[in-house]
């Protein structure tokens, strides 16, 4: 069977704070490859966070990206994700980031 890319998680963060929006589910492997991000504020530029592990109290910060006003960014990633581990996102100067993550989900734990 063919590995179908998905939309793993979509949202938007408007907060300083961290806040997981993916986890990946018990007894799967994913494969992270896409990360899109969109600056929705007409006045504000803002340095996104990207945090990969939050779970495991073994936070590591994976991306920073400052993003003016009204502007994208769009990053291959073909990060490689265990079983339970979680993406955060947040944004420092707490303006509207939209985002959407997207990968495969892959039955099994990868060595």
């Amino acid at each position: 069977m063919p590995v179908r890319t998905k939309l793993l998680a979509s949202g938007r963060s408007s907060s300083a704070t961290s806040s997981v929006v993916y986890t990946v589910p018990t007894d799967e492997t994913c494969i992270w490859k896409f990360l899109r991000l969109a600056n929705v504020s007409a006045t504000t530029s803002t340095e996104v966070i990207v945090a990969v592990d939050t779970a495991a109290n073994n936070q590591t910060t994976y991306l920073r990206h400052t993003l003016a006003a009204q502007t994208g960014a769009m990053f291959d990633l073909w990060q490689v994700l265990q079983p339970g581990m979680e993406i955060a996102i947040s944004n420092v100067a707490a303006v509207g980031v939209n985002y959407w993550l997207s990968g495969s989900e892959l039955e099994g734990v990868a060595d």
